[in-house]
């Protein structure tokens, strides 16, 4: 009898459906098995290529459950998403639930499904680097001590970081937490346009590129600020351009700062969910990347756009963002990240010489065959 998966995530925004559409690659290749998608139905606005194959299956979550998924206690949130799976889990008979984001979960999900089943995921916030409460910590551990005793969780996955792996597996005398490859995004190269001219860009000015979820923790505002700040020397011969959903965190403060830029500067906004042959148009054309994130203890999406195109980040020098980009020469690392910070950069960008050695060791295979084949 072949094994079955059942791949589940109720989210969308960045990486989440970026790693559904790598694992539906996969999932085709690796015929041995069978696997059950279980996604938003708003996918089908967005990717429009899934479909059932001889050995793959999407089903789409109805309206009703996925609410109850996002609802906004997470304890409400994990109790639902709890019975959500079981419920599939047992109509589909699967042998094991993958889950994009496996402590959104824990511990709940063990009480939940029948013990012949097991589960497996990726490990986002480590508790390692975090600064929290003795409390928080000690509810951290509880929740680790659940997932990793017994044989239902058979594989943790750690994105990009090789010495939390060895750590946590020291730590809890285990080998199931494994090291996974963020890998480069999926998009087809022969729609990969220069913006410029459609932008109406120079071709001799410098274009900064901030991308992905516009919100608070993604330094967003501090970059606008900087904008701001810079004369109308400075500002001259660069252009801005903001890609990606503006969350309603900074909505109003955003648009206020893009009002009294707008016809100062070169700054485009596009605040819609953006097709990755158009952001990787905009990282193909830009000449920086600018990341100024306020949590540095995760690795990010953006390292493998950065690498695919040869173009350098613009990061804060501090935690595991910070220390991969060191690590694998992917750009600029920033002592003081704030909006004061972006500001002297951008108004003195270096150069600087970048490797590809990060773009050869996070294919789209390397990581989905680590997950399918464990």
């Amino acid at each position: 009898m072949k094994d079955k998966y059942l791949i589940f995530d109720a989210n969308l925004t960045g990486h989440h459906l970026e790693y559904i559409h790598h694992l539906y690659v996969g999932a085709r290749k690796h015929r041995e098995k069978d696997f059950v998608f279980l996604l938003p139905e708003m996918i089908k606005m967005k990717r429009q290529i899934y479909k059932d194959t001889e050995n793959v299956k999407i089903l789409y979550l109805k309206e009703s459950e996925l609410s109850k998924c996002n609802t906004k206690s997470l304890f409400c949130s994990s109790w639902n998403r709890a019975s959500i799976i079981r419920k599939y889990s047992k109509k589909e008979d699967v042998t094991h639930i993958f889950l994009i984001m496996l402590m959104l979960h824990m511990p709940l999900l063990l009480f939940f499904i029948p013990r012949r089943i097991t589960v497996s995921g990726i490990l986002y916030r480590i508790y390692l680097y975090d600064k929290i409460s003795w409390k928080r910590l000690l509810m951290e551990k509880i929740r680790y001590f659940f997932m990793l005793r017994g044989s239902t969780v058979t594989k943790i996955f750690v994105l990009n970081d090789l010495y939390a792996v060895n750590k946590l597996n020291e730590i809890w005398y285990t080998t199931k937490f494994v090291y996974l490859p963020d890998p480069i995004p999926c998009f087809c190269e022969s729609e990969v346009f220069e913006v410029r001219k459609k932008l109406g860009i120079l071709p001799s000015d410098r274009i900064f590129l901030h991308f992905g979820e516009l919100t608070g923790r993604k330094g967003t505002i501090d970059i606008l600020e900087a904008i701001s700040m810079l004369s109308n020397d400075n500002s001259q011969g660069k252009a801005f351009i903001f890609a990606g959903v503006v969350h309603d965190d900074i909505k109003a403060r955003f648009y206020s700062l893009f009002l009294q830029l707008k016809n100062r500067v070169k700054i485009f906004v596009f605040d819609e969910f953006c097709s990755y042959e158009f952001l990787a148009s905009l990282v193909f054309s830009c000449d920086y990347i600018l990341i100024p994130y306020k949590n540095t203890n995760q690795s990010s999406g953006m390292l493998a756009w950065a690498s695919f195109f040869g173009k350098p980040l613009v990061a804060p020098k501090m935690g595991l963002l910070g220390k991969l980009i060191q690590i694998y020469k992917l750009g600029f690392l920033l002592d003081t990240i704030d909006s004061l910070g972006i500001k002297c950069f951008i108004e003195n960008p270096g150069n600087i010489v970048l490797s590809d050695m990060y773009r050869e060791e996070h294919s789209s295979s390397n990581f989905y065959n680590t997950i399918l084949n464990a």
